[in-house]
């Protein structure tokens, strides 16, 4: 039998991060498990990874960014994604790196920064297409008319 706490705290998750639907399984189990991990929004991870690689686990950028979430090498190391083609490790690996900077910056600069690769002052958010393909795919998965 669950406690009390326990129930209150599943029932605090799910209502905060909904499940996500209309993306492949192994894509919404990983970034779920991401996402309870780190306590970043499985629909951001997810929305992320739709506009990086079009969930391809196996994309290559022409900058060399590798996997579903697009990371680079040297940021793969730092993360210690051993395996940036596993979907599991990449979304670990990815929310590991959003966690950080949404609690210093929150989701909008968090979402620039990962694509910049840093998280310098000048933030260039508001002419960055790359935060608003982002932030859009995000929300219309949060409000549940994702297809």
């Amino acid at each position: 039998m669950l406690s009390p706490l326990i129930l209150a705290h599943a029932l605090q998750w799910v209502l905060r991060y909904p499940p996500v639907r209309g993306v492949p399984s192994k894509v919404s189990t990983a970034a779920e498990n991401a996402a309870v991990r780190y306590d970043v929004p499985a629909a951001l991870i997810i929305a992320v990874a739709k506009v990086e690689s079009h969930f391809d686990p196996h994309a290559v950028s022409s900058a060399g960014a590798l996997g579903i979430m697009q990371i680079m090498p040297g940021t793969a190391r730092v993360l210690h994604v051993a395996d940036v083609f596993s979907i599991k490790e990449s979304m670990n690996g990815a929310a590991r790196y959003l966690s950080g900077f949404i609690s210093r910056f929150g989701i909008r600069q968090a979402v620039f920064a990962y694509n910049t690769g840093h998280a310098g002052t000048h933030w260039q958010v508001a002419h960055s297409g790359y935060v608003h393909a982002v932030l859009h795919d995000y929300h219309k998965m949060r409000m549940a008319t994702w297809r």
